[in-house]
């Protein structure tokens, strides 16, 4: 049986090859500033939607090392400060030390639980 839930994932993964992305990606270089998710929708022509918000995260997460995002939304990394840069680099740094020790706590607690 097929959840609510697995019928959604789907519709959030893309892939750098994606039309979607590819688009998403040039929008971002020919601004050349800050675009947030509503924006982007806007420009894209798709309604303002948390659905389609989501769907901007995911083509920021398939675009790679070419977007940075942060409060200010998304930004071609090409077209960004070299200031822009060290802090988006920073802020994931930040994010992925704090997941790995959310991780190693969670592993240490499930250890306890199951030995």
């Amino acid at each position: 049986m097929t959840t609510a839930l697995e019928l959604e994932l789907p519709l959030f993964r893309a892939a750098l090859e994606d039309a979607r992305v590819t688009d998403f990606v040039s929008l971002l270089y020919r601004i050349g500033e800050w675009v947030t998710a509503t924006e982007a929708c806007a420009h894209l022509g798709l309604e303002k939607s948390e659905s389609n918000r989501r769907l901007v995260r995911t083509w920021a997460e398939a675009a790679g090392d070419e977007i940075i995002s942060g409060q200010h939304g998304y930004r071609h990394a090409d077209r960004a400060t070299t200031e822009e840069v060290h802090h988006f680099c920073a802020w994931m740094d930040s994010q992925a030390q704090k997941m790995k020790l959310r991780a190693a706590r969670t592993r240490a607690r499930a250890h306890a639980i199951l030995a």
